[in-house]
């Protein structure tokens, strides 16, 4: 999260527990680590002690009180994974005054799609009345769809994040009556994202858990996709209107490029260019294209018949640079560098 600093800091808003407020109290932070250790030797019993501490300010300031010690022990300690909720990082930081919680703050907070709590939410509207601001966050649900929206005074505000029944999570940008959608997450792991103004909201891109992209263009209800990434670096391009798009190039990280032809699953490809400039070009339907004829870069040429496959030289180059293209075009179909 992007911090906010808060130049007219005076005190901490947090409320601590009983025995965090007795660190605290008893040993200031910055003066009293060395009495604190004394009163505590064994780190396995702070420990024990810190698994009772799940409220953020609580285990904030226990964090402070012993940065070195029992601080970072706590933050490392697997099993105390409480301490390394992001709210604790924010109570840290709120207590020494080097944020303060505004809107964009929890607005971060509601878009946040694994760390965002209904329990966190409650939390932060606390901490920002503790800190005198009339911001926070409510919760509503009406018919198996829940709603977050921002609050001012106690006022109702914009909508931020809805979850439907499904599972998805939609989360909105904008003013209140004027909220609009720009991102979608699923529950398997897609996330959209959307573009435009409220009720005229696109998709322009989608992204899915595989690292896999895909881009479109267009108005709402008529996106197109136009191009799709893979992590390896792969990127496939499209051409036709939404719901008949079709192949039409298909780019590797290696410098193979291959072209297709034919209508949505149906495109064969038609040529091929290797990295080493050599050109292939290929008849027949999906999947079952053969090559016919491989031009290379000092203008010679070389022809070819048989199936896929099995592709024999019949006319121009010698034996050995047919089996060389053969090989380069075998290894470029498969993803190879050639």
């Amino acid at each position: 999260m992007t911090s906010t600093v808060n130049q007219n800091y005076k005190r901490p808003p947090g409320r601590s527990s009983p025995f965090a407020r007795q660190i605290v109290g008893r040993y200031p932070p910055r003066s009293s680590a060395a009495e604190l250790e004394l009163q505590l030797r064994d780190l396995e019993l702070q420990l024990r002690i810190a698994r009772f501490l799940n409220d953020p300010s609580d285990c904030a300031a226990l964090c402070l009180a012993v940065p070195r010690g029992l601080g970072l022990a706590a933050l490392r300690h697997r099993e105390l994974s409480q301490y390394r909720d992001i709210l604790v990082s924010v109570a840290m930081r709120l207590a020494t005054g080097e944020l303060q919680i505004d809107e964009a703050l929890l607005r971060r907070y509601l878009w946040d799609p694994r760390r965002m709590t209904s329990e966190g939410c409650e939390w932060l509207t606390a901490a920002a009345q503790r800190a005198g601001s009339a911001l926070g966050i409510v919760r509503r649900v009406h018919q198996g769809f829940e709603r977050w929206h921002l609050t001012a005074g106690g006022a109702e505000g914009a909508l931020v994040r809805r979850k439907q029944p499904s599972g998805v999570v939609v989360l909105f940008q904008g003013e209140r009556d004027a909220e609009r959608c720009v991102r979608k997450v699923w529950p398997n792991g897609i996330v959209a994202f959307c573009e435009g103004e409220m009720g005229a909201e696109r998709y322009v891109r989608l992204e899915g858990p595989d690292g896999t992209v895909v881009f479109y263009e267009g108005e709402r209800d008529a996106e197109r996709r136009v191009r799709r990434t893979w992590p390896d670096g792969r990127v496939i391009f499209f051409e036709g209107e939404k719901g008949v798009e079709r192949k039409v190039r298909e780019e590797r990280p290696c410098g193979y490029v291959a072209f297709f032809e034919g209508e949505r699953d149906a495109e064969r490809m038609v040529r091929a260019v290797l990295p080493g400039g050599t050109v292939g070009f290929y008849e027949g339907e999906r999947e079952v294209e053969r090559r016919v004829r491989m031009e290379r870069s000092d203008g010679t040429a070389s022809f070819y018949e048989g199936a896929r496959g099995a592709e024999r030289l019949v006319r121009g180059g010698s034996f050995l640079t047919a089996a060389s293209s053969t090989t380069r075009a075998r290894r470029a179909r498969s993803g190879a560098c050639a």
